[in-house]
């Protein structure tokens, strides 16, 4: 009903406009006509343009809004992988039920990641595991070394899933990801000969 009368009111507007060109002689009665089309032939190209202004605007605030919610949905489920991927870890074996949740976790991970992304996540893992399944078998005095490699291996998923994630942010810096490396292995190694001292 709004409209109707702000369309009602509009043509009012627009007639008395007319009359009062034509009373006063601001316009002829032909040049009239003419104007009048120009100006309704102004209206339609304004009203077309602003509808496609609309539309286009529409469709990126949904689009935006889609990959924000991409986005969120990405890093719940990375972060959810490598704490399951500890959580698999600190046990030092791997139960079927952890196994499964890993594989389900890595389901999750290939919906929203890039098919090469996911073979390079699969080898790094696959390293990680059989560096846990090497220590309990015994090799306890790798225990460092070990250290170092499964940091290095961690980093390298996070670092995928940071190109998942931030596609146009730069990669990791190789000599940052060595002296991090070096540093938690310093640290490691401290608290492992703490732990070793009688």
């Amino acid at each position: 009903m709004r409209i109707s009368k702000n369309t009602n009111i509009s043509i009012a507007l627009g007639l008395l406009a007319c009359i009062i060109a034509v009373g006063f002689r601001l316009f002829s009665e032909a040049d009239l006509w003419f104007q009048m089309f120009s100006a309704i032939l102004g209206v339609i190209i304004t009203i077309i343009i602003t509808n496609l202004l609309l539309n286009s605007q529409t469709d990126n605030d949904i689009e935006r809004e889609r990959n924000s919610e991409i986005f969120r949905e990405k890093l719940k489920i990375y972060q959810e992988y490598l704490q399951a991927l500890y959580d698999v870890l600190k046990e030092e074996r791997i139960t079927p039920d952890e196994a499964l949740r890993l594989q389900f976790q890595t389901s999750y991970i290939a919906m929203h990641t890039d098919s090469a992304h996911i073979r390079e996540i699969s080898e790094h893992v696959s390293t990680i595991v059989q560096l846990y399944s090497e220590r309990c078998g015994g090799a306890k005095e790798r225990l460092v070394s070990d250290k170092d490699l499964l940091q290095r291996n961690l980093f390298a998923i996070v670092e995928i899933f940071r190109k998942e994630l931030y596609r146009e942010k730069p990669e990791f810096n190789p000599a940052d990801i060595d002296a991090a490396v070096t540093n938690f292995s310093y640290a490691y190694s401290y608290f492992l000969s703490c732990e070793n001292r009688p």
